[in-house]
C-alpha cells in the first residue's frame, strides 16, 4: 500500500486528492508540526529538507525509494497510475505542465508567504508583508484571467493542474481574499469542489484543520509560539533530537 506522510497542508492536500481520483488506497501519517516532528531523524531520512509530504510507492517505485516535493509525487502518480490526468505527449502535456510547474514555482510560493506575514498581526505592515501582499495579488489576477475563458487550466479538461491549484486557492478567504472579486476563480471551484475525490479529501483532514486553525488563532499575538512553529529563530541544523517517533510504516 502506499504510504503518505503529511495531511493538511495544501501541498499534502492535492496529493490525496490525485490518489482518490486515481482511486488508490493509500495510509496517510500526521505529521505533527506543532512539536516539529518534520525534523526528527526518522523523517529526515525520508527527506533531508524536512518537508512534507513524502510518498513511499513499494509496489511502484519501491519502498526505499521515497518520493518528496508534490510536483513530483504527482507528476509519478499521474505518469504511473492516471495518465488521463497528465497528457504523455502533445500540446495538452505541456499546457498541464507548465501550469503544474507554476503552482509549484510562483502560485504555491507567493501565497504561502502572503499568508505567513498575514497571519502575524506586527507584520503585515513591514517591507516583507507589503511585498508578499503584492506579490499575491499579481498571482490571483494572472489566475483569474486564465481561467476567464476556459473550463480548467490546461484547457477544457481536468489534470493534475487543476489538483495543484485547488488547495491553495480553496482558502483564500484566510488571506484576506473574496470569491466575490475573483468571478472566473469561483466558478472553477466550484466545479472541482464538487468532484467526489476533492470532497473526500476534505472530510478527512477537517478535524486537523480545525486544531491548526485554532493554533493560529491562540498564537496569533504570541511571538515565541510563532517563532518556533515558523522557524524563524532556528535552522533545522539547530535543532535538538527531539525523540519523536514516526508511523511505524516508516522506513529504518
Amino acid at each position: 500500500m502506499i504510504e503518505l506522510w503529511g495531511l493538511v497542508s495544501p501541498n499534502a492536500i492535492k496529493v490525496q486528492i490525485l490518489l482518490e481520483e486515481l482511486g488508490l488506497p493509500y495510509r496517510a501519517h500526521k505529521v505533527d508540526t506543532f512539536r516539529l516532528q518534520q525534523y526528527s531523524p526518522e523523517f529526515l531520512a525520508m527527506n533531508p529538507i524536512g518537508k512534507y509530504p513524502v510518498l513511499i510507492d513499494p509496489d511502484g517505485a519501491g519502498p526505499d525509494q521515497p518520493i518528496f516535493e508534490s510536483g513530483a509525487i504527482l507528476i509519478y502518480l499521474a505518469e504511473t497510475y492516471g495518465q488521463a490526468l497528465l497528457p504523455m505527449s502533445g500540446p495538452a502535456r505541456w499546457e498541464t505542465l507548465k501550469w503544474l510547474v507554476a503552482q509549484v514555482a510562483w502560485v504555491g510560493p507567493m501565497l504561502g508567504q502572503h499568508h505567513h506575514f498575514y497571519l502575524h498581526p506586527s507584520e503585515t505592515d513591514t517591507y516583507a508583508g507589503k511585498r508578499y501582499q503584492r506579490q499575491a495579488n499579481r498571482v490571483m489576477d494572472v489566475l483569474e484571467g486564465r481561467i476567464r475563458d476556459r473550463s480548467y487550466f490546461a484547457g477544457e479538461h481536468y489534470s493534475v493542474a487543476d489538483i495543484a491549484i485547488y488547495p491553495w486557492l480553496h482558502w483564500m478567504n484566510s488571506m484576506g481574499y473574496a470569491w466575490d472579486d475573483y468571478p472566473s476563480l469561483s466558478a472553477w471551484h466550484a466545479r472541482v469542489e464538487v468532484r467526489p475525490a476533492v470532497g473526500s479529501v476534505y472530510t478527512k483532514v477537517r478535524g486537523y484543520q480545525q486544531d491548526m486553525a485554532e493554533f493560529i488563532e491562540t498564537n496569533r499575538t504570541n511571538p515565541e509560539a510563532f517563532n518556533a512553529y515558523f522557524g524563524r529563530e532556528a535552522g533545522a541544523k539547530q535543532l535538538p533530537d527531539f525523540g519523536i517517533g514516526l508511523p511505524s510504516a516508516a522506513p529504518k
